[in-house]
């Protein structure tokens, strides 16, 4: 459903090659669109709608690509949502879920119209809630109605 119609490939002449996977995405790029999702770490289904938590992580990136603008109003892990087969994701959240240290939705549970996400945080020792948000693992409950 996304992807990449070609992919970098090391060729036997010794250099990087596009090169066809063999398929045409549907809905767009990988991760969504977003080069710093870098993987699927969980989904669950509440409501008939598919719900797909990623790993972001372009806050950590921020400070390792130099020149490379990263937006900060994208640091955070994605949450997706599918509402049928027949169509794109639509994004719930490409925030961390108000927390932009949540680079990751690690586990998802769902109870009815209710979904319990595992955030992935490891900024553990920032503890300073005056300098933004703080670090460490969260819970959240997200109502789904």
């Amino acid at each position: 459903m996304y992807g990449e119609s070609a992919l970098p490939a090391f060729g036997p002449a010794g250099a990087w090659q596009p090169t066809s996977t063999g398929y045409t995405p549907l809905y767009g790029a990988s991760g969504f669109g977003n080069v710093f999702n870098n993987y699927t770490w969980t989904m669950g289904v509440s409501a008939g709608r598919l719900y797909v938590g990623t790993m972001d992580w372009s806050f950590v990136a921020h400070d390792l690509i130099p020149g490379r603008p990263v937006d900060p109003a994208g640091f955070g892990a994605d949450l997706w949502m599918f509402r049928s087969s027949a169509g794109p994701a639509t994004a719930v959240d490409t925030t961390g879920l108000g927390n932009y240290l949540n680079y990751g939705i690690r586990t998802m549970v769902t109870d009815g119209p209710t979904l319990y996400l595992g955030m992935a945080d490891p900024m553990n020792l920032r503890t300073d809630a005056s300098a933004g948000p703080e670090g460490g693992w969260e819970l959240i409950q997200l109502d789904i109605r």
